[in-house]
């Protein structure tokens, strides 16, 4: 459960920061893990679905990059205030578990003989391997 409040929070803070591109949250409950939010109707589907299909968005490295951009400078110290960018790696260094997941699955186990690895054999044994 505190998880989906984490993404919950990170959710409002991203459409606070770049409006045009984060679903609208109406609802939250922290107790149930609920996040009830805007609808995205067919043609959207889950960008990876998207690329695995090999679908070509020609607009995605540009829309990532305002994304990327104004989500980083309005959640900086770059505009925040001294006080308020304390505040915030204060709260978000609460969110352990995502933080561990992440060095988890990200930054360590792709470089490793891991549980959760997996690949196609024996196509990729060498690879593997490297």
């Amino acid at each position: 459960l505190e998880r989906s409040f984490f993404e919950y929070k990170a959710l409002v803070a991203e459409k606070e920061a770049c409006p045009n591109f984060v679903p609208s949250v109406y609802y939250f409950s922290k107790s149930n893990g609920i996040i009830a939010m805007e609808y995205l109707a067919p043609p959207c589907i889950i960008l990876r679905k998207g690329l695995i299909q090999g679908i070509r968005y020609p607009t995605m490295a540009a829309d990532m990059g305002t994304f990327c951009a104004q989500t980083f400078f309005k959640t900086s110290g770059f505009r925040l205030s001294p006080t308020q960018l304390r505040q915030q790696v204060q709260f978000w260094s609460r969110n352990v578990e995502m933080c561990a997941l992440t060095e988890q699955v990200v930054f360590t186990e792709p470089y490793m003989q891991a549980d959760n690895n997996h690949w196609t054999t024996p196509q990729l044994d060498e690879d593997k391997k490297a």
